[in-house]
This record gives structure tokens, C-alpha cells and sequence, in this order.
């Protein structure tokens, strides 16, 4: 019995690797003060992250149909792409986002 429970406690603590079935989405933000928050949304999904000196990888993502949203500092506006298609095991890279005032 005592077996079966430690099984139980060491299973209950083992985390999926990060990425292992999910890619990633990365870019740049110009201004590189301008972005607070990357957004990947879909259907199903809402994740984000924080934009740092102009950049922003958003990690953990499942495969799919995204729209990335980059949340702007006043007085600029928010900008983002439309679709982005994550895969399994790869980055997504939309490349540079040019926030407008």
C-alpha cells in the first residue's frame, strides 16, 4: 500500500515537459516601449505574456489558428496580426509589430 501511494505522490508532481506538444509564438514591438502585453487568442485558447524591451515569446501554445493582439502604452493604439498558425514543436515568428499612435 505504502508503494502505491509514494507512486501516487511522485506522479502527482511530474509535469508535462513545456513545448513537448505546443510551439511558440515570438516577436518585436516598435516602439520597444510601447507594448505591455502579447495576446494569442483562438477558439479555445487565451494566453499572454509580458512584452520586455520590445520583445515577447509566448510559450506553451497548442497547435492552431491564433490572432496575436500586442496591448500598446497610451497614446499609442494597439496593434497585432490576424492569423498566425502555430505547429507542434516550432516557433511562430510574426516578426516585427509597429505600434501607431
Amino acid at each position: 500500500m505504502g508503494l502505491i501511494v509514494s507512486a501516487f505522490l511522485v506522479c502527482a508532481f511530474i509535469k508535462p515537459t513545456p513545448g513537448a506538444i505546443s510551439g511558440s509564438i515570438k516577436g518585436t514591438v516598435s516602439p520597444a516601449d510601447a507594448g505591455v502585453r502579447a495576446w494569442a487568442i483562438s477558439n479555445r485558447d487565451t494566453l499572454r505574456t509580458i512584452v520586455t524591451d520590445g520583445v515577447f515569446v509566448i510559450t506553451d501554445v497548442k497547435p492552431g489558428l491564433y490572432t496575436l493582439v500586442v496591448e500598446a502604452k497610451s497614446p499609442y493604439k494597439n496593434g497585432g496580426v490576424p492569423e498566425v498558425t502555430v505547429i507542434e514543436g516550432e516557433v511562430a515568428d510574426v516578426g516585427e509589430i509597429k505600434l501607431t499612435k
